[in-house]
């Protein structure tokens, strides 16, 4: 038996049941333990994938890892371990083929990376197509897109990548400077192309880019924010920023001829050598 670790965010999470998915369909045991993404999302407000998604709902029985809330990490490991068969991974945004042959353990991780899982794109297309209706005014956005010429998305993650400790990590490497020439890039290669910004702060983000031509999308909020992912999905292009969320607003896109446009680099502490698809232009 093989207990899959659901926690993260939203992007986080859907990397982690994408990994599910392919070793499920291949025949392996496996279940997921959604307990951590429950508590960390209660705690910020936000949704889960359970939430957003209807998805495959064979769980673990519940709280393993947080019937030890108030044990060190370190000792939760040994448990986890001797309990298990921890299987931690290796290296964040690496493949690690190991996994795939694991008949047992606990898998602890966030498997950042499509070349788990992009033989069963179809699978995950139809797995995350959300549950609820769109508001009124995402509506009105959809239709926007829909009757654009070239519609392109822009992500700037904002929010949380401003707290000192995400800042050393994230920090720097989205800024103006590449939006700039992401969009330069995109205006040099499209015809009349349009631009809609998404942001967790979108006013802060249209500060960021104040200058440039592009509509502010501020319809939804934490629980809410899967609509924005779902609305930069059914845009041509996407320019993304070094968050999953992004990540997977441009992976969702079905555009047969779409241009999704990554940073070079996405996190200042360690390489990340496997998380974006080698068909995207890296800026």
């Amino acid at each position: 038996m093989l207990i899959l670790s659901v926690n993260g965010g939203l992007g986080n999470q859907m990397f982690q049941y994408a990994l599910y998915t392919r070793l499920k369909f291949e025949g392996k045991k496996i279940v997921l333990d959604k307990s951590r993404a429950f508590c960390e999302m209660r705690k910020l407000s936000r949704c889960t994938i359970f939430d957003v998604y209807k998805l495959d709902k064979r769980y673990s029985f519940g709280c393993f890892r947080y019937l030890f809330s108030k044990v060190s990490s370190h000792t939760i490991s040994i448990i986890s371990k001797k309990i298990l068969g921890l299987y931690k991974e290796l290296e964040v945004g690496k493949y690690d083929e190991k996994v795939l042959d694991l008949k047992y353990g606990y898998l602890d991780g966030y498997w950042q990376t499509e070349k788990y899982f992009s033989a069963y794109r179809d699978e995950l297309l139809v797995a995350f197509k959300p549950i609820h209706k769109l508001t009124e005014k995402n509506e009105r956005t959809l239709k926007l897109i829909q009757k654009s010429f070239y519609p392109v998305s822009i992500h700037v993650r904002m929010g949380d990548y401003n707290s000192p400790e995400n800042k050393a990590i994230f920090g720097d490497i989205c800024n103006e400077d590449y939006y700039i020439r992401a969009i330069n890039y995109v205006l040099n290669k499209y015809t009349n192309p349009t631009f809609f910004l998404f942001s967790n702060e979108p006013n802060k983000a249209k500060d960021l880019l104040k200058g440039l031509d592009f509509i502010v999308i501020n319809n939804n909020d934490e629980k809410s924010a899967w609509a924005d992912m779902y609305l930069m999905s059914k845009c041509k292009c996407n320019i993304i920023a070094n968050s999953t969320f992004s990540w997977w607003g441009a992976w969702l896109n079905t555009f047969s001829a779409k241009e999704i446009v990554a940073p070079k680099k996405w996190m200042n502490t360690r390489e990340m050598p496997d998380i974006i698809p080698p068909e995207w232009t890296r800026l």
